[in-house]
């Protein structure tokens, strides 16, 4: 059975996330929309041009000077929806230095990747005017595969807990999952959320478990977590990912070049390559984005669907499952039976209702 005993606060967080989702997505097409109109854009690129001519200094002034205007107008946003409704719900430990700290390491690390991106991206497109969307895509394909090689940075320390680290590792083995050891991270000093994971890849591979996590779950409803986990590597699901992620990545930035040549004219710009043109490029990948999260999302619910029944298939635990599963959404504030069109558009993994729904079936089956 479901547990209805925090579903009135989850729902109501629900409905914030959901709300809080669409004002920034507002909020960002309007930044990006005046920023190509009306005229900012082209004053920080004639800023950035006269502080240098060299194309790869004035790239890199341009996107310091537009990534600090958006983080201005966006910051408020951000620590709304990253601090106070977290802490409102109890759903954060931290104090707001803290998530501050967090804030600025993030930005810092996001703010270096898109760096990476626009510099490359503007290369290709002072190269080559046609082609510049295939090499671009080529480059953010092969960048992501290198990201996700990389072993994750968390503060861990090896797991202690001797039965359920050999739990773990056997269940890894008859996964067929290589991975280097089984850590716990700290995730109690900043959230009450729980969390486990399978991160990296190759030699990277190791396994994650938030105290959270490890403070109130049985081992049972672990090994089931970890299964799920495991279940994503079983069935291929990261190489199918990437494969979904490179078609989609030429199909985006073949549609963006597409609108881009026309409305480069018409926003009087010198050319595709053209600083001033970022704001109307990052407006088209936006829109793209946003069409392309139904389809996202269905596949990412039904790699998660194929999980979980991996998951009980592998560990015959469905009792375990169904009650990590309810504990899970409690713990978390999850909605377990949105709506439909909330499911379609804002869901990646199926939600809890269902996810019990189907392994009360298998118990029965």
């Amino acid at each position: 059975m479901i547990s209805y005993l925090t579903q009135e606060p989850a729902k109501k967080y629900s409905r914030i996330k959901n709300i809080l989702f669409s004002v920034e997505l507002v909020l960002t097409v309007l930044f990006l929309y005046v920023m190509a109109t009306q005229g900012p854009s082209v004053w920080i690129r004639n800023f950035a041009e006269r502080l240098s001519d060299n194309p790869w200094v004035s790239t890199a002034v341009y996107y310091a000077v537009f990534g600090a205007v958006f983080t201005a107008v966006t910051f408020t946003l951000d620590m709304y929806q990253g601090y106070s409704i977290e802490r409102k719900f109890s759903l954060s430990n931290q104090s707001f230095s803290g998530w501050l700290k967090d804030y600025a390491k993030k930005l810092a690390l996001s703010g270096l990747m898109f760096f990476v991106l626009t510099e490359m991206l503007y290369f290709f497109l002072r190269v080559s005017d046609r082609a510049w969307w295939a090499w671009t895509a080529a480059f953010w394909i092969l960048f992501t595969i290198i990201l996700s090689r990389i072993a994750p940075v968390f503060k861990v320390k090896q797991l202690t807990d001797e039965d359920l680290r050999s739990r773990v590792l056997n269940l890894a083995a008859k996964c067929g999952a290589k991975v280097n050891g089984v850590y716990e991270i700290d995730l109690s000093s900043k959230t009450v959320k729980a969390n486990a994971a399978l991160a990296g890849l190759g030699k990277t591979r190791r396994i994650l478990l938030g105290d959270t996590l490890l403070k109130e779950y049985s081992h049972e409803e672990i090994e089931v977590v970890l299964a799920h986990e495991l279940g994503h590597h079983r069935r291929g699901h990261m190489a199918k990912i990437l494969v979904f992620g490179a078609i989609t990545s030429f199909a985006g930035f073949y549609a963006a070049s597409l609108v881009f040549q026309g409305f480069s004219d018409m926003a009087g710009l010198r050319g595709v390559s053209d600083l001033a043109g970022f704001p109307l490029l990052a407006l088209i990948f936006t829109f793209f984005a946003l069409m392309m999260m139904p389809v996202q999302n269905g596949i990412s619910r039904a790699f998660e669907r194929q999980a979980d029944r991996f998951a009980l298939e592998i560990t015959q635990h469905p009792d375990a499952f169904i009650s990590m599963m309810n504990k899970l959404g409690d713990q978390n504030l999850s909605d377990k039976e949105p709506g439909r069109l909330e499911e379609i558009f804002l869901y990646d993994h199926p939600p809890i209702g269902k996810r019990v729904k189907m392994a009360e079936e298998f118990k029965s089956r």
